[in-house]
């Protein structure tokens, strides 16, 4: 008896747990569960099974919601875990993933899926004939009839609706706006054209950042291509200071009348203090005056000024340039030998600072810069032994500067030459300071690549350290430590792209012409001669004076002449040719600025007979007018944020 109880007690116990069994899945058969190769995740909250990584969360994730739904399938589309077919229904942007139900309620493991894809991505791979046929099972009126579920895509934006699913056909529905269906086109055909070319899937769900900075251009072979590197003026601060210089004069001899007066400043000097320039110079006055014999005298007079202006951010080492103008000139005379003047000067002032800068070409103005081809950096150690004048108990000071500097360009090489001028304080024995000077030469080289004659260069020299031992009461032991800073610049000219970025102190191309002159003559030799050698010609003393639409242009032509005498000995000759020609610059005004390039052609000669030789030399004058502007252009790197 008491086994047939618990027989029979476990047999309820089996039946209601079957009980509670179907009745819990068939109130859940209306969720969609897929295989686990078909998964495709509502949520990155709500899959915790799939293997996508884990995506954004709170705000960024209910925007997104829906581009990870429809990415995560096309990205299993192309895997090759989605079903191929891919058949148009009529609707746009719609995914329909539906199970049909057996007899008995239990939903079938064999799932029929529609997806409605773009056009660029429909027939890219072969229809499915399993799927083709289980697709053939749902008609029209099946799908009127089907209950929806509308599923937000990203709700803040798209403000899409939700309705029930029906349970009873097991259909889920999830209809894409317009907006984002047009996004995902797009999406698509770009995933399909990096598909081809790589098959390594990648993510589509990227967004551009709105910060990032612009793309780089690349060349056809994959290099980046750089904007150019260029030194140019930036400009740290600007003004303007009026000055008026009050002075009386005594004139030379009574006057009658003053019949005018002209100014102009002369050695005009400036220092830069922080945030300050005082500036020094002469103001050269010539007086007219008619005198007492009705004669027109003249007298010249100097008066010295200085003045200081302030610009914010100035330094010491800076550059500055200050243009002086005479406004006004006012003059009484008060007693025919006392003259009473007032002259304005106005003082415009720009403080600017060298640097290297990537410029970002556009259809802004054509400027003329100076392209940086490479620089570089050599610490060279002079030493030498002196004898001094007189017996020393002691060196006091040594200081020395770099005069005469001279530099020369060749082939992947800067050559350097100059003087130390070193001035020497010692205690003689007899407890007097004595000085002594002293000029030593130097000369080094340093190699920068790219660099070829004819290529601007500028030099920074800077004396470091000075170590001196006095070895006896005569003998001086003196080591300097020179350091010479090098740039290797190249004249070029581009269009810059005007807009937010660093304020430069520019040259404007207002144009630009090439013009030839034969510069020909006859010279009578200073011996007879049998043949010329050689004859090497240059420009120099090239002056320009740019008036309205034209430049004109003077110079001589100097020429070394070698030539071979009756006594079979070479003989050297030199000689000077003045030139001068004109060139038209539509635009040119005067103050403008001009670059001019000679290059010597061709040099031909003929001997005429033993003393008189003919001589023809061809040079080429490349003439470029600029005026300095001040532009603020665009910059392909970050900079100080004083640039901007």
């Amino acid at each position: 008896m008491e086994l047939v109880l618990i027989i029979g007690a476990f047999a309820m116990i089996t039946a209601l747990i079957a009980l509670c069994t179907f009745w819990f899945f068939n109130l859940h058969c209306h969720y969609l569960v897929l295989e686990e190769n078909d998964l495709v995740p509502m949520t990155a909250e709500d899959d915790y099974s799939s293997s996508a990584p884990a995506g954004p969360k709170g705000k960024e994730a209910e925007e997104d919601r829906g581009k990870k739904l429809l990415l995560s399938t096309i990205d299993r589309k192309r895997k090759g875990l989605l079903p191929s077919n891919t058949t148009e229904n009529g609707k746009n942007g719609l995914l329909r993933i539906t199970r049909n139900k057996t007899a008995n309620g239990r939903t079938d493991q064999t799932e029929n899926e529609e997806r409605v894809l773009p056009e660029t991505n429909r027939g890219s791979q072969q229809e499915s004939p399993f799927m083709a046929e289980k697709l053939q099972n749902h008609t029209d009126e099946e799908e009127d009839n089907a209950g929806k579920l509308v599923v937000t895509m990203g709700r803040s934006r798209l403000g899409a609706e939700k309705e029930a699913p029906d349970i009873r056909s097991g259909e889920i529905k999830l209809r894409l706006a317009p907006a984002v269906q047009a996004e995902i086109e797009v999406k698509v055909e770009e995933e399909k054209k990096k598909t081809s070319a790589v098959e390594k899937p990648e993510t589509v769900c990227s967004q551009p950042n709105p910060v990032e900075a612009a793309p780089v251009e690349t060349s056809e072979g994959g290099d980046r291509l750089m904007d150019p590197l260029v030194r140019a003026e930036v400009v740290i601060g600007e003004g303007t200071k009026q000055l008026l210089i009050e002075t009386n004069v005594t004139l030379d001899r009574p006057a009658i009348k003053i019949r005018n007066i002209t100014a102009e400043i002369r050695n005009l000097t400036t220092e830069l203090i922080q945030d300050k320039i005082i500036i020094q110079g002469v103001l050269h006055k010539q007086i007219f005056y008619v005198g007492e014999d009705n004669i027109v005298h003249h007298q010249a007079e100097n008066v010295p000024f200085s003045t200081f202006i302030d610009i914010f951010g100035t330094e010491p080492g800076m550059n500055v340039q200050v243009h002086p103008v005479i406004e006004t000139i006012l003059f009484s005379l008060i007693r025919p030998t006392l003259l009473h003047q007032k002259v304005v000067v106005e003082f415009f002032v720009k403080v600017t600072e060298s640097n290297q800068l990537n410029l970002v070409e556009g259809a802004g103005p054509l400027v003329r810069l100076d392209q940086v081809i490479g620089e570089g950096t050599k610490q060279e150690l002079i030493e030498n032994t002196i004898t001094l004048n007189a017996p020393a108990l002691k060196i006091d000071d040594i200081t020395a500067e770099i005069r005469d500097l001279t530099i020369e360009v060749i082939d992947d090489k800067v050559i350097i030459q100059g003087i130390i001028h070193k001035q020497i304080f010692f205690i003689g024995l007899d407890n007097i300071e004595y000085h002594q000077a002293e000029d030593l030469e130097f000369s080094t080289f340093l190699d920068i690549p790219g660099a070829t004659t004819g290529m601007d260069v500028v030099v920074e020299p800077t004396i470091e350290f000075i170590h001196f031992e006095l070895l006896d009461e005569e003998t001086l032991l003196q080591k300097v430590v020179v350091e010479f800073f090098v740039k290797v610049t190249e004249s070029i000219q581009i269009n810059v792209a005007l807009g937010p970025g660093a304020l430069l102190k520019l040259d404007t191309v207002v144009g630009e012409d090439t013009k030839q002159l034969l510069v020909e003559n006859t010279i009578t030799l200073s011996q007879p001669a049998i043949k010329i050698r050689e004859i090497v010609a240059k420009v120099e003393r090239l002056m320009a004076e740019v008036i309205e639409d034209k430049v004109i242009i003077q110079g001589v032509v100097h020429k070394q002449i070698f030539f071979i005498n009756e006594d079979n000995l070479e003989i050297h000759q030199s000689e000077n040719v003045p030139f001068s020609t004109f060139v038209d610059i539509p635009g040119a005004v005067p103050g403008m600025d001009v670059r001019i390039k000679p290059v010597i052609e061709t040099v031909l000669f003929e001997l005429l007979d033993s003393s008189t030789l003919r001589q023809k030399v061809v040079v080429e004058l490349f003439i470029k007018v600029t005026e300095s502007q001040q532009l603020q252009v665009q910059v392909a790197a970050p900079y100080g944020p004083y640039y901007f």
